[in-house]
């Protein structure tokens, strides 16, 4: 994938995602919070990580990884996200 592609990708991953209600935070990640869940799609260099945030015991929080790959792979169809085998 050159540069030029990786851009493209990218722009396209973060419209859509704006078009569907995530929010961008300071970082550059995009989260979308619902009544008793909060969801985060992390975009880093080369990959990119779908994640839940999950509240332990003890009242700390955590993000767990649900799906994550490079962004070579993940694919864009019909509006849609797909990372492995899940639409966002």
């Amino acid at each position: 994938m050159t540069k030029r592609q990786k851009d493209l990708k990218l722009q396209q991953i973060k419209d859509i995602l704006r078009s569907k209600g995530w929010t961008e935070d300071r970082y550059g990640n995009f989260k979308l919070q619902q009544p008793t869940k909060i969801y985060r799609v992390k975009i880093q260099d080369i990959s990119i990580r779908y994640e839940l945030q999950w509240t332990r015991a003890d009242n700390s929080k955590d993000w767990v990884n649900l799906r994550s790959d490079y962004l070579k792979n993940v694919e864009i169809i019909e509006n849609n996200i797909k990372i492995k085998d899940v639409l966002l």
